[in-house]
């Protein structure tokens, strides 16, 4: 490992001699969602070129998704950018590791953060209907023993 990189790993920096520079200004950090809920996740760097942003989930580039997948960028000074991964009714499938990846002429640097989502009670409580629900047909249909009324409020 050479000094520029091992400066770059330790400090999310790295200056080349002609001038140009990448930092990390602000961090991805974890956080754990209930499905349906919405999430913004931020990151900011600076550097000279001001850098590109590109996000990341699971190692694989995201796009925007109108309605689901948001992603914004503001430049905030001179080499300041910000950008926000927005992700709108969380879903279980959404639980991954994000990248947010920056780069310029000096360097390509990158912070992640991992988003759980779990099942919130809502979830659950369709599931558990969904359930008793098709059991409560299969009932029905094999053994035509119940009136509709009566499976119906076996699944309330």
């Amino acid at each position: 490992m050479n000094n520029e990189s091992f400066f770059a790993e330790k400090f999310s920096l790295f200056v080349l001699s002609s001038g140009a520079f990448l930092k990390i200004e602000r961090n991805l950090i974890n956080l754990t969602k209930e499905t349906t809920e919405n999430v913004r996740m931020k990151c900011e760097f600076r550097g000279h070129p001001l850098p590109t942003i590109r996000w990341f989930k699971n190692e694989a580039p995201l796009e925007q998704e109108k309605g689901k997948i948001q992603i914004k960028q503001n430049i905030l000074t001179a080499g300041r950018i910000r950008s926000r991964l927005i992700i709108n009714q969380l879903d279980t499938h959404d639980t991954g590791y994000y990248k947010c990846e920056a780069s310029n002429a000096a360097a390509t640097l990158e912070t992640i953060g991992v988003l759980i989502v779990r099942a919130g009670i809502v979830d659950v409580i369709e599931l558990k209907k969904s359930i008793e629900f098709d059991i409560c047909s299969i009932y029905l249909l094999r053994f035509r023993s119940y009136s509709s009324t009566e499976c119906s409020n076996t699944i309330t």
